[in-house]
């Protein structure tokens, strides 16, 4: 009887860390899944990381490329200003001779030599 007892008392011992095994065998097939998603999630936004990464340094190629051209517009810009007020001076020159009635052959000349001397107006 003692060793039916025995029996009686291993075989329950042997079904309780059988469940116990199937217990933790499922939570570990489980955590083992959700391990393989959290994964497969992780490497996707490394992913998407790194295409963003790219974007941003295209992005800041693009901006240091717009950032040069602007520069070199307003450069540009200066110059046609310069430009436009030489045209200006000339014009003012020529009204003035103009105005003055100045129309001899010579003095008019004289006049473009001595400004071309005198600070390149003409060119």
């Amino acid at each position: 009887m003692m060793l039916l007892n025995k029996i009686h008392l291993l075989k329950s011992k042997f079904n309780l860390l059988s469940e116990t095994f199937q217990e933790n065998s499922d939570k570990i097939l489980f955590n083992l899944n959700k391990n393989v998603e959290l994964e497969r999630k992780n490497n996707e936004l490394e992913s998407r990381i790194e295409h963003l990464e790219e974007l941003v340094k295209i992005q800041n190629f693009l901006n240091e490329s717009n950032i040069n051209q602007l520069k070199t517009n307003e450069r540009e810009r200066i110059k046609i200003v310069k430009d436009i007020q030489i045209i200006v001076a000339t014009l003012k020159d020529v009204y003035s001779l103009v105005q003055e009635n100045v129309f001899e052959h010579d003095m008019f000349d004289d006049d473009f030599i001595k400004k071309n001397k005198k600070n390149n107006t003409y060119h």
